[in-house]
């Protein structure tokens, strides 16, 4: 395995010629393409998994949490809003969300010592996909 680092991004992306020849999708094909002439080997090039709250491409994420009345038609009107004021911003683009309030919601509750007990596996870390859906 190795992990290859390009040439700073603000080089990289100095024009529109060498940002289409530089980036990352183009680096990692046109590797690949050079590395299928080396006889006796297999070599894949592969992007780096993205890391959480940055991604592959920059950015960054953020949650909104509803702590008053649980209302998800609410909650869907409050992000909206939000997302309304924060595409007002230039610097900021391809605001999304997945939260919708008409996707059915919804509550476990489960007793971990009896789980235990009865020798049921914990599958918690699947259901927590959320801080919310703890609750």
């Amino acid at each position: 395995t190795f992990f290859v680092t390009f040439t700073d991004v603000d080089k990289r992306y100095e024009t529109i010629e060498s940002a289409k020849a530089q980036n990352a999708r183009a680096i990692l094909t046109a590797f690949y393409k050079e590395a299928q002439l080396i006889e006796g080997a297999i070599v894949v090039p592969i992007a780096p998994p993205s890391i959480p709250g940055i991604g592959t491409t920059g950015g960054f994420e953020f949650w909104i949490q509803d702590t008053g009345t649980g209302d998800p038609v609410a909650l869907d009107g409050v992000m909206q809003d939000f997302l309304k004021k924060a595409r007002e911003r230039p610097e900021l683009t391809g605001l999304t969300t997945t939260y919708t309030a008409s996707t059915q919601q919804l509550r476990a509750d489960v007793d971990r010592e009896k789980t235990s007990l009865l020798g049921i596996p914990s599958r918690m870390s699947t259901v927590q996909s959320r801080p919310s859906s703890a609750r």
